[in-house]
């Protein structure tokens, strides 16, 4: 899939025709300050989601029996809402979102049935293909003039080979390898673009001062 976003905020995508219906989806952020959240498992997973989470501002509810040393310390320090104990029905009631993360795939697709039945976006860890949404792979790099270039990429439901495109794009945004150029914003300032590579694999890099031009995603 090629979308392409606007300053403006407008988007024209193009679906490949060939793509599976399942496998089409629609980017967007969301803003989980002060909502609630639910994670269950307490491994390093969902220790990572957790801690993006927190840092995004959510509410967190930690449910697992136990969980990592991080976990329990922010735990600890009230940072998150930790119940110690198996997952049960009722657990995501209220939720925004919910991510699961145990590593037993029978709790992970029950956790992700009762998100859908309440209409609750449910990211698996275990199998992206059950869940209802998606994590990207995620860097930031700053560049030539201090401005933070964000890189968010999906990798067709392959966590390592998004993880490899997104750091093959950061690197090449250190270096100075992928092309930048000034635009001008709506303001009138000046801002930059950075121009990614054309092959069918780049992901997009965008931020609030620096466009992707063209901006390709990965899906």
């Amino acid at each position: 899939m090629h979308d392409t976003t606007g300053s403006g905020g407008a988007e024209d995508v193009t679906a490949v025709a060939d793509t599976p219906p399942q496998d089409r989806l629609y980017p967007l952020g969301l803003v989980v300050r002060d909502r609630r959240v639910v994670v269950v498992g307490g491994g390093p997973v969902a220790e990572r989601r957790t801690l993006g989470l927190v840092g995004a501002g959510a509410r967190v509810t930690l449910v697992a029996p136990t969980v990592t040393t991080s976990l329990r310390a922010h735990a600890e320090a009230g940072t998150i809402d930790w119940r110690a104990r198996d997952y049960s029905a009722g657990d995501v009631d209220g939720a925004w979102l919910v991510h699961t993360a145990t590593g037993v795939p029978e709790v992970d697709s029950r956790v992700a049935a009762d998100a859908e039945a309440q209409r609750t976006f449910c990211v698996q860890a275990g199998d992206a293909g059950q869940g209802s949404a998606w994590v990207p792979a995620v860097a930031r790099v700053t560049v030539s003039g201090g401005a933070e270039v964000g890189i968010a990429v999906h990798g067709g439901r392959d966590p390592r080979r998004a993880r490899r495109v997104r750091d093959a794009v950061a690197a090449g945004l250190e270096s100075g390898a992928l092309p930048l150029r000034r635009v001008r914003t709506r303001s009138g300032t000046a801002a930059g673009a950075a121009t990614a590579p054309t092959a069918p694999t780049a992901p997009s890099v965008t931020s609030r001062s620096w466009a992707a031009v063209p901006a390709p995603t990965v899906w």
